[in-house]
């Protein structure tokens, strides 16, 4: 399989955080076997390069953005999570033929990007392009897998174990001020602190960590963090990146804001009800809140916010970046005759016997020739991945389409159907599916064909299957 190269330009430290970081390799991560990743980085903790190899992902330290960007060609992806690539930026990057990704958390400026990917709950609106599509709110979660795949927990309501974390780098030292008012609550028989690689203020919190229910966690990897949110009951944490993992496991969630780019994060999770309690983040105000929380009533009942299904949909999302079609040719002749002798293709069809190349060649002309048939190729950033084919027949078209067999369980098989069919549904069009190839058939279903006749052909059961535009 050749594969699509996506760039990811992303920076953190301890003055912008590390949430860009965190969540661009969140996105690096649910991206599947088509795409190779690699990140193009100024600053970055050494930890986040050591998870970006752990990962097996490429890594380039860059000096000079404009020299990066003048290398990039047609058919690559880049994914841009800053604040400081304005519209002028993103022109030239998609003028040199990559698609622009942008992952935001502010929506306060224009864009021409390709793809938007914002997952604040309740986004709507965005300054951006005619072509530009949008990837926004849960749906779109840039969560980690390992929280993606763990069940909510079920909460008690004898609760003993807190958790803080704000972020890698907690530039105002909010952990100090909620740990301050923690100690002071006698109920809570164990506190986890979590602080990140680029935390400055670990010496001002050594007053507390001598308190036996105190527990210090430095640069804990994601699978660490699900289990310290899985122990605890209630969780402190900023409308970050943090939240969002918080709320996949739903301890009780004590939130708020110190940046501007939290707000819509803050205020879309409030509105799903997401956040049990707000404050902000002075002594006082976490005291009154850890207290709320020891007082609240548990309810069980609880609405799943994020349904572990991001990646697939995000997945969906880049595979339109690169998708088109076009009509076969005469050059297509080969590559259709590999296709059509492929084993699961040939096992998928009415007619099951090996292609000879001259019988193939004979057809395929004949076909190419013929108005009464329309065949077109699907090609993924100029890969042909898949061909669709509408032989006029009295009652209409009938439809014939196969997908190469290292593009199989991408979706191929909808879009290549969604791309084609508006041009032949007003006259109708018929599909026969061999009853044991369940994806086709779901595939049809889905489209909202009627399923006609079973008939028996060659001792094989058929499906039938036909729609027309009322």
């Amino acid at each position: 399989m050749r594969k699509v190269q996506v760039f990811f330009r992303v920076d953190g430290n301890a003055a912008i955080g590390l949430g860009h970081l965190i969540r661009s390799l969140a996105l690096a991560r649910m991206l599947d076997q088509c795409f190779s990743i690699h990140f193009l980085i100024r600053e970055a903790p050494e930890a986040f390069k050591n998870d970006l190899n752990r990962f097996g992902f490429e890594c380039t330290a860059i000096h000079n953005e404009a020299e990066w960007i003048m290398n990039l060609q047609f058919g690559q992806i880049v994914v841009v999570d800053n604040y400081t690539f304005d519209i002028e930026v993103q022109r030239t990057i998609r003028q040199r033929g990559a698609k622009l990704v942008c992952i935001d958390d502010l929506g306060d400026r224009d864009f021409d990007a390709d793809l938007i990917i914002n997952h604040a709950p309740d986004i709507e609106h965005y300054i951006a392009q005619p072509y530009t599509k949008f990837a926004l709110g849960t749906d779109f979660a840039l969560l980690r897998p390992e929280f993606l795949k763990v069940n909510p927990k079920k909460r008690t309501s004898n609760i003993e174990t807190l958790f803080i974390c704000f972020g890698g780098s907690d530039f105002n030292n909010c952990t100090l001020e909620s740990l301050q008012a923690a100690v002071e609550i006698e109920q809570l028989n164990k506190i986890d602190i979590v602080i990140g690689a680029s935390y400055l203020y670990k010496e001002t919190l050594s007053a507390y960590v001598t308190d036996k229910r105190v527990n210090l966690h430095h640069d804990v990897n994601e699978n660490q963090i699900v289990k310290l949110l899985m122990d605890a009951d209630v969780a402190i944490v900023p409308a970050s990146g943090i939240l969002y993992e918080a709320v996949a496991i739903s301890p009780i969630i004590i939130s708020g804001t110190y940046t501007n780019n939290q707000e819509k994060l803050f205020a879309g999770f409030s509105k799903l009800e997401g956040i049990d309690i707000t404050t902000s983040f002075q002594y006082s105000a976490i005291k009154d809140a850890i207290t709320k929380a020891l007082a609240l009533e548990i309810n069980q009942d609880r609405k799943t916010i994020i349904d572990g299904n991001s990646p697939k949909r995000i997945n969906l999302k880049f595979y339109d970046l690169g998708l088109n079609i076009r009509e076969a040719s005469v050059r297509d002749c080969k590559l259709l005759f590999n296709w059509a002798n492929d084993k699961a293709v040939r096992d998928s069809s009415i007619r099951q016997e090996t292609i000879t190349l001259d019988g193939h060649q004979k057809w395929f002309y004949a076909k190419l020739n013929s108005k009464q048939t329309k065949i077109s190729i699907l090609e993924f950033f100029g890969i042909p991945v898949g061909q669709i084919r509408y032989d006029q027949i009295d009652s209409g078209w009938e439809m014939d389409y196969s997908i190469d067999s290292d593009y199989r369980g991408m979706g191929l098989g909808n879009k290549i159907i969604e791309m084609t069919i508006d041009g032949f549904v007003k006259d109708g069009i018929k599909a026969v599916v061999k009853n044991e190839n369940e994806r086709s058939n779901k595939i049809f279903e889905n489209f909202g064909f009627t399923k006609g006749d079973v008939i028996m052909k060659d001792e094989l059961l058929l499906n039938t299957y036909y729609k027309r535009q009322q």
